[in-house]
């Protein structure tokens, strides 16, 4: 004749919930299995539920909230037992457990449920948190500007040669074109003062066409 859940609970020696790795091992039946994890999830469901209750204590919170660790640490080995060595399946389940805790907030290695979380150790530890993160984010902004004025200075120095030689190569080519044709000088002196108003000097033109080449330079390395 096959053991209920019923039968299991109602004896003397199993009134109390299995809760170790070994008690729970100890059960055989998948379907007794399944009706104490379903009364464990019952209670951590409830007693998530009191920890946003405004009325309870530090004292209580804390309390509570180390019950539901110890308790949602019991539903994983429920769940290893009953699919590994029972071959049964808990998917199901787990939706309306996951809704209600997945709020819940990982601190030093320990999940913190509803207003657990105002407990004075973990606001303080919260605080320091954000302070270290504020920190460490302006630390981070100024080693990334440094590395971009460095990057920056490098890549200027890279530019000195090539702008010389562009420098080289083009001065004698100006010359060339501002040289002034024989038999000018036989102009009047006012068409020359206007000559000499329109025409761009050769240091200007020099200056402009270096400086042309530096801005596409750095155009194409996208500084």
């Amino acid at each position: 004749m096959e053991q209920n859940f019923n039968d299991v609970k109602t004896k003397k020696n199993n009134k109390k919930r299995p809760h170790t790795h070994r008690q729970i091992s100890n059960v055989k039946i998948l379907n007794v299995a399944l009706q104490w994890r379903r009364s464990l999830i019952q209670d951590i469901i409830d007693r998530h539920n009191k920890m946003f209750d405004p009325l309870l204590g530090q004292d209580k919170l804390q309390e509570y909230n180390e019950q539901l660790n110890t308790w949602v640490k019991q539903l994983k080995m429920w769940d290893w037992h009953i699919k590994n060595n029972l071959h049964g399946r808990t998917s199901g389940d787990n939706l309306r457990l996951y809704t209600q805790l997945k709020n819940g907030k990982l601190i030093l290695g320990k999940w913190y449920y509803g207003r657990a979380i105002e407990l004075p150790e973990i606001k303080d530890h919260l605080d320091k948190q954000s302070k270290k993160r504020l920190q460490l984010e302006r630390w981070i902004d100024v080693k990334k500007i440094n590395w971009n004025n460095k990057k920056y200075l490098k890549t200027s120095t890279q530019l000195i040669p090539q702008l010389e030689k562009f420098e080289r190569y083009w001065t004698p080519i100006i010359k060339d074109i501002n040289h002034v044709p024989n038999g000018l000088e036989s102009i009047g002196k006012t068409s020359t003062f206007t000559l000499a108003q329109n025409v761009t000097t050769q240091e200007e033109l020099e200056s402009w066409l270096v400086e042309r080449r530096k801005k596409k330079l750095l155009e194409q390395l996208n500084l």
